[in-house]
């Protein structure tokens, strides 16, 4: 949903003042296009973080998916991403910081050139808990979920040791601890897909307008370029999600009326000694 938001009501504004070589919208329209865009930004950002919780409560806490995974709590856990992000997006426009030109001057985002307290101060809030808190919040996530699957591994060899698990797909029934290795290697993957996206989108920015604010100047190219990789996040995140995530790629393509045939995989019969 920010990813489209963005793309639906901040593209316009920043593709016809780019082709201008300058801002055309005035103070309004760039308080209207910073708010837009910072406020679905982090919408996005908040709700990687709500995947990765997510993800945590079915690998880590499957005993409590029905108490802690229900339409209630996912609403809630919905409506709390976008009033994070609603604050944080209106803070400078009630006074904690400000909105304003970027330094080549064809878009708008928070004002990290000016060197007053208070929009260093908002600046260095946003650093911490905008980017630092959320990444810190997916990096633990995720680390517990790859140890419980590394201990899922070590349990499935010491049981597969004992007894073979006629439950296991059938071109693992003699290794059951394949199975899950194969489960840890596409989770590893996942893990270090999101987690990468997320600081090579965000961290070059986010590093480059807290030195700006603290008062280091950088050329006009420079500060471009961190903008363009962190402004692309929402074409190229969806098409990681669609690569990455099977179940997410089905859903999409039942949506636009592809249906996808799944193979099904059925465990072997029991083989019963004759007597």
């Amino acid at each position: 949903m920010g990813n489209l938001g963005e793309s639906v009501f901040g593209f316009p504004f920043g593709a016809a003042s780019n082709l201008a070589k300058r801002w055309l919208f005035g103070r309004i329209g760039c308080n209207f296009y910073g708010f837009i865009c910072y406020m679905t930004t982090l919408s996005n950002l908040c709700t990687f973080v709500a995947i990765s919780l997510y993800r945590y409560i079915v690998v880590c806490r499957s005993e409590k998916v029905s108490q802690l995974l229900t339409v209630k709590n996912v609403r809630i856990a919905i409506g709390v991403v976008w009033m994070y992000a609603l604050l944080w997006a209106l803070l400078p426009l009630i006074g904690w910081g400000s909105y304003g030109p970027e330094p080549y001057k064809t878009t708008c985002s928070l004002d990290w050139t000016n060197r007053s307290f208070n929009s260093i101060s908002h600046i260095i809030n946003v650093f911490v808990f905008v980017l630092l808190l959320p990444l810190l919040v997916m990096v633990m996530a995720y680390w517990a979920i790859l140890r419980h699957t590394k201990s899922q591994i070590s349990r499935a060899a010491y049981e597969s040791s004992v007894e073979e698990k006629s439950t296991l797909p059938l071109k693992h029934a003699k290794h059951g601890v394949t199975y899950i290795k194969d489960i840890e290697t596409r989770t590893s993957k996942i893990v270090q897909i999101t987690i990468l996206l997320y600081v090579m989108s965000w961290l070059p920015y986010a590093t480059c307008s807290l030195l700006s604010a603290c008062g280091v100047v950088f050329p006009v190219t420079v500060t471009a370029i961190p903008a363009l990789i962190a402004k692309t996040h929402c074409a190229y995140t969806p098409i990681v999600y669609i690569t990455a995530h099977k179940k997410f790629k089905i859903a999409l393509m039942e949506l636009i009326g592809i249906r996808m045939q799944q193979r099904t995989v059925t465990t072997p019969p029991k083989h019963t000694t004759p007597i």
